[in-house]
């Protein structure tokens, strides 16, 4: 039985042009992201990736385990836990947390709501360190010079997604070398 999710990915994938049309310039972080008439490859839901079928025998997926998280931490100075990150709020962030899905949850809604406030949470993810450190004169300057002007309420949110996309992208060109 098709589900109203299932459906609507299968109008999108007809209507769509079957290739991937890359719009580097779309985000104001630098995120990478794709034209509205591409393939919807940046928002396909992994559940339905198994339509796809690389023309050259590749398909190549990243998956960062809380990158965004992860590069928060590293702007801060701190050390990166080796198991999952979200298991390890879990533990020391989110004691009371019942779940890991629950703990990621409250993560991003605290990440990127910044009227959210968890004292547990501003320990360890220092909002104000980082403002501190990447905020100046109304915008955000990230490790790698990238400035994006911004009111202080997106600050965190522009620097930690723009520093992943870059360092993402570092990762990326690696790869093609």
């Amino acid at each position: 039985r098709l589900t109203v999710q299932d459906k609507n990915t299968y109008r999108t994938l007809r209507k769509n042009n079957l290739t991937i049309d890359y719009n580097i310039n779309k985000t104001i972080t630098g995120r990478l992201s794709t034209k509205k008439s591409s393939f919807p490859i940046m928002t396909l839901a992994k559940k339905y990736r198994n339509v796809l079928t690389p023309t050259n025998r590749w398909l190549f997926e990243m998956d960062y385990n809380a990158c965004e998280l992860r590069t928060a931490l590293a702007l801060l100075g701190q050390e990166q836990p080796e198991e999952d990150l979200h298991d390890w709020n879990l533990k020391h962030v989110f004691t009371r947390a019942k779940s890991r899905d629950n703990a990621k949850k409250r993560i991003f809604a605290w990440l990127y709501n910044p009227n959210n406030k968890d004292d547990n949470v501003s320990k360890i993810y220092d909002r104000e360190k980082l403002k501190t450190l990447y905020y100046k004169q109304n915008k955000v300057i990230t490790p790698y010079g990238r400035e994006i002007e911004c009111d202080e309420d997106h600050a965190v949110n522009y620097l930690v997604q723009s520093t992943a996309a870059d360092l993402v992208f570092e990762q990326m060109y690696k790869v093609w070398e």
